[in-house]
């Protein structure tokens, strides 16, 4: 008995192939920002893990609990990356151009004094360092370095509209900031100046540059694309001046951070730990985004008119920054567990010495955004 084998050959369509295209392409992009997030938390985590092997011991919960969280800080950091490429760019951009054809300098203004201070609250790192301040209230921190990004980020519009000079900009801004330094609480001194690095965010990077672009692009001269950049170092100043003028109105106080870390009996405990903690990030993090979202739609209801494709990409990336609940293993886990670790670790050999490791990881993502953004812009 002979058996006839038939093969029907499938012909792909163009549209076949373009689907195909793109998932491999997002693929690729997923698999960039995991493996960027890795390269930079990994110092982190060695540098840990052989301080608990040979210096100071770490409780075998603890250890678990920080390991954990490494594994999900890269996963979180990827996307949280890639949501932020993918939404905050392009909105940034298209508002920024629709801003500028408008031709009114109150609404630009305006708009661009909420959108800074909208996207800054939304920052994960402000919320972190707010949360980690004991003398000052986390909304009044919060409203104050909103207040101030919203602020320079008005100014930044107006300076590449106008074409105004960075360098004199700049010896204003910084000549009253050292005057202020000079006769503040000393207890607002280094907030003000840790908390200038919350424009150095991974979604306040790409959301200041695409929309001083955005900007730009409506001016022909020849200096309109120089005039884009700068716009991270005066957001920048922003966030100093604020909080350096709150410590003339708001009296510091002697609280310290407390620094404890939780004890879990069994692996169970710390499931449910994380478990529990996601939902109430994700929830947070949803209504910092609110602001956002909402003036978006605004402009896409007014100004944008974006294609429904668009849309939903920009959407989808949204909630992709949602979902990761603003880096939630960097605020449950890597930076409780550091702290404790690194305090007891120089308390006990009485050095006063404060390292912030934190700062290589920050680097490391920041540095590649800007690169890549760079690099797709001149593409």
């Amino acid at each position: 008995m002979r058996f006839h084998v038939t093969i029907r050959k499938r012909k792909i369509s163009g549209s076949d192939i373009i689907k195909l295209t793109q998932l491999e392409r997002n693929r690729t992009a997923i698999k960039e920002k995991i493996v960027e997030a890795a390269l930079s938390v990994l110092p982190i985590v060695v540098i840990v893990l052989l301080l608990c092997l040979m210096v100071t011991p770490m409780r075998p919960d603890l250890l678990l609990c920080f390991l954990i969280g490494a594994v999900m800080l890269v996963v979180g950091m990827g996307l949280f990356s890639l949501g932020a490429e993918q939404s905050m760019t392009p909105i940034g951009s298209k508002i920024g151009t629709a801003l500028t054809r408008t031709k009114n300098m109150p609404l630009i203004l305006g708009v661009s004094f909420l959108l800074g201070f909208a996207i800054t609250v939304a920052e994960p790192d402000l919320q972190v360092l707010a949360q980690t301040v004991p003398h000052i209230k986390s909304s009044v921190l919060l409203v104050t370095v909103g207040a101030g990004v919203g602020l320079f980020m008005a100014i930044c519009m107006l300076r590449i509209l106008t074409g105004a000079s960075l360098r004199w900009i700049l010896i204003v801004c910084y000549t009253l900031i050292f005057v202020l330094a000079a006769f503040t609480d000393r207890d607002f001194l280094c907030i003000a100046f840790d908390s200038g690095g919350v424009t150095t965010g991974p979604m306040t990077v790409p959301f200041i540059l695409a929309m001083g672009l955005g900007v730009s692009k409506v001016r022909s001269d020849y200096r309109a694309e120089a005039d884009s950049f700068g716009l991270v170092a005066l957001c920048s100043i922003g966030p100093i001046l604020s909080v350096l003028l709150l410590g003339f109105f708001s009296s510091g106080g002697s609280a310290v951070v407390d620094i404890s870390a939780a004890s879990y009996g069994d692996t169970a405990e710390i499931g449910h730990a994380f478990l529990a903690a996601i939902p109430v990030y994700m929830k947070e993090m949803a209504v910092a985004m609110l602001p956002i979202v909402a003036i978006f739609l605004v402009f896409q209801l007014a100004l944008l008119r974006l294609s429904r494709r668009s849309l939903v990409k920009i959407l989808i990336g949204i909630l992709i920054i949602i979902c990761t609940g603003g880096k939630i293993l960097y605020r449950i886990d890597i930076v409780p567990y550091c702290t404790f670790h690194y305090v007891t670790f120089l308390r006990s050999r009485s050095v006063y010495i404060i390292v912030d490791l934190s700062v290589k990881c920050r680097y490391g993502i920041c540095h590649k955004q800007r690169r890549h953004y760079h690099k797709d812009r001149y593409a």
